[in-house]
């Protein structure tokens, strides 16, 4: 049987993908888009099943991609969660392979829900914002059944987790279901922006898969939400001042610590004791 994910094989499992995200030419750009941003895989043989033994859930769902299929830790003995956390991977991880959040937060009355993007895992079709919005769209309706959770109460007793890519799919979670409580990994402003880093020329509206970070955590924050952003100082991928400009536009309502000696992919084992304080912090 498989082990169970660990922070340091998600680290081992970013740090192979990390660069194909980030070395591509204009006309690929323009070409094949997709490819840039989204870097999708399916899971390993034993994976799915070590999770299901450990007494995860399958959430399984359709929406114009096909089958979609996201995955349910409940909070412990089956009871309704006192929060529920979902949880939103980087563009070349696995909703799994955050799995080992529930147990090392320490957050047992907690249910946590692991969001796959269409094209990963086990889920059918090809991802852009339109898509994963309409799979969030169709989640929060198995997970308000699943957790039995009165309608609407997602955005009292949801919060939300992402990282790099995540943290923009994970504000638009917010956003959907009127969340109020965001911890953030490595985010970037927007897409947009992330061009004039990768390329020397603007991209304007060849970037047709647009995440704004500006405008979504603004938005978080004007509903009397809190945000945690952590980004490390030596982040090659994702710019350490997009963090720290995203919690300064919102002034007190994000709390921002640059971790030193962090890149992209380590920022997990680098920051983790300050990552849970905030994950606690969140739920208050």
């Amino acid at each position: 049987m498989q082990s169970k994910p660990s922070r340091r094989s998600l680290f081992y499992r970013l740090c192979r993908a990390a660069v194909i995200g980030v070395v591509a030419g204009l006309g690929g750009l323009t070409a094949c888009q997709h490819k840039l941003i989204y870097l999708p895989t399916a899971y390993e043989p034993g994976t799915v099943r070590s999770f299901e033994l450990a007494g995860g859930q399958r959430l399984e769902f359709t929406t114009n991609q096909g089958k979609q299929t996201a995955w349910l830790q409940p909070a412990a003995d089956g009871a309704v969660p006192e929060h529920v956390w979902i949880v939103c991977g980087g563009n070349a991880s696995l909703a799994l392979d955050f799995s080992f959040l529930h147990d090392e937060a320490g957050l047992q009355g907690d249910a946590f829900v692991y969001f796959d993007y269409p094209g990963y895992g086990v889920c059918e079709g090809k991802p852009n914002p339109d898509r994963i919005r309409e799979s969030l769209e169709a989640l929060g309706l198995m997970i308000t059944e699943r957790c039995r959770l009165p309608v609407g109460a997602l955005a009292e007793r949801g919060l939300v987790f992402g990282h790099s890519l995540g943290a923009a799919v994970s504000l638009m979670a917010a956003e959907k279901y009127g969340i109020r409580r965001a911890v953030l990994i490595a985010p970037f402003t927007s897409t947009m922006e992330m061009t004039r880093v990768l390329f020397p020329v603007s991209l304007g509206w060849l970037v047709t898969h647009r995440f704004d970070n500006h405008r979504a955590l603004s938005d978080l924050v004007a509903r009397g939400g809190h945000a945690w952003i952590f980004h490390g100082d030596s982040d090659t991928v994702i710019p350490t001042r997009m963090g720290r400009e995203l919690a300064a536009e919102s002034g007190a309502g994000v709390t921002f610590m640059e971790v030193k000696d962090a890149g992209h992919n380590n920022m997990l084992d680098r920051a983790w004791p300050d990552i849970e304080a905030a994950m606690k912090a969140a739920r208050k």
